[in-house]
C-alpha cells in the first residue's frame, strides 16, 4: 500500500484537547478496475510511528460495452437450396449464393451499428488484396446484449472458375478495426455435378 496505493495527503493540522478535527482530501480512483479499501494513515506526537483506520471502500466497475464474436450458424448455401448452410459449395460461375454469419454480443451494451462485409479470398487470411478485389456485398444491423443476430446476403460467384474462401468481415462501435471469419469455400466452374 505504501509503495503503490498512495492517493494524496492533507496539510498538517492540530487538534485541541477534548476536541475533534476533520481531515478531508479529494482523491482520484486511479487504480483501474476493481475494489479497493481506502485507508487514512496519520502520525503525530501522540503516537509512536503511524496509526491507520479503514474509512471505506470504493469499487471501480468496468464500463459497459458490447463484444461481438462469431458464434452460431455460419456458412454458404445455394439460393434455392433451402438455406442448408455448409462449408463447401460447388457453383456455376456467376451463380447467386447466400453467405451467412451469426454474431453474438457477449457484452452488456447493444451493438447499434454493425456492418458486415462479405469477401472472396484466395486463401484463408483476409488481407489488402481481398479488400481491393474480393468485395461481394454487405449487410447492416444491430445485436442486443447477451443475444445473437444473423447477417446474410445473396452474393454472386463473379470471380471466374476457381476456388475462393468466403469471408465475413465486420466492424462496429464495440471494437476498433475489423474482425473476420471464414464462412466457407466456394468453387465456381462452368458445370456442376448434379446429385
Amino acid at each position: 500500500d505504501l509503495a503503490h496505493g498512495f492517493l494524496g495527503e492533507v496539510s498538517p493540522g492540530y487538534i485541541q484537547p477534548s476536541n475533534s478535527y476533520e481531515f478531508k482530501h479529494g482523491a482520484v480512483a486511479n487504480w483501474g478496475y476493481g475494489l479497493r479499501y481506502v485507508i487514512a494513515v496519520w502520525e503525530s506526537d501522540c503516537t509512536h510511528g503511524q496509526a491507520w483506520v479503514v474509512i471505506g471502500k470504493v469499487e471501480v466497475k468496468k464500463p459497459c460495452k458490447c463484444e461481438l464474436v462469431a458464434h452460431g450458424e455460419k456458412g454458404l448455401s445455394k439460393v434455392h437450396g433451402g438455406y442448408n448452410f455448409q462449408y463447401s459449395l460447388d457453383l456455376k460461375a456467376h451463380d447467386p449464393f447466400t453467405a451467412k454469419v451469426t454474431l453474438s454480443n457477449h457484452g452488456c451494451k447493444k451493438a447499434e451499428h454493425v456492418k458486415v462485409k462479405f469477401y472472396a479470398s484466395l486463401d484463408q487470411h483476409f488481407g489488402p488484396h481481398d479488400r481491393a478485389h474480393g468485395f461481394l456485398g454487405e449487410d447492416y444491423g444491430f445485436v442486443h446484449p447477451h443475444s445473437s443476430a444473423e447477417f446474410k446476403k445473396v452474393l454472386s460467384a463473379n470471380w471466374g472458375h476457381e476456388v475462393r474462401y468466403i469471408m465475413a468481415v465486420w466492424t462496429s462501435e464495440c471494437k476498433h478495426g475489423e474482425t473476420w471469419v471464414v464462412l466457407g469455400k466456394a468453387k465456381a466452374s462452368n458445370w456442376v455435378h448434379s446429385n
